[in-house]
């Protein structure tokens, strides 16, 4: 059972030594991005 979790948990050979963050940074960083395009879309 132990070797069909490492199977499904194994990144692709090029991201192994890549850092991801979190989930809920990109959606704060998402929301602001969001926020500061629409802020000059309507005040331009």
């Amino acid at each position: 059972m132990n070797s069909e979790n490492n199977k499904k948990n194994k990144r692709p050979y090029r991201m192994i030594n890549v850092a991801f963050p979190p989930a809920k940074y990109g959606a704060f960083a998402a929301i602001i991005i969001i926020i500061i395009c629409s802020f000059f879309l309507f005040f331009k």
